[in-house]
């Protein structure tokens, strides 16, 4: 099953969007989620219409990995 994940460009970085090539995922970079509060506050994406919090973007795509295994 193909996810759908969505971030905030001013909430990852370079490097974590080069890792979401490896994710059987449609990937789709928005200027904004509209989720400001979580976008200061943790490391987010939002996958298939659910926001999902972590300590780190890299740490969001390795769950997601494991989800898909």
């Amino acid at each position: 099953m193909t996810r759908y994940i969505e971030y905030c460009r001013t909430n990852v970085e370079a490097d974590a969007r080069a890792s979401f090539a490896a994710l059987d995922a449609t990937v789709v970079e928005k200027c904004c989620l509209r989720r400001c509060g979580t976008c200061y506050t943790d490391p987010f994406l939002v996958v298939d219409g659910e926001p999902r919090r972590g300590e780190s973007h890299a740490a969001l795509v390795a769950a997601l990995r494991e989800e898909s295994e």
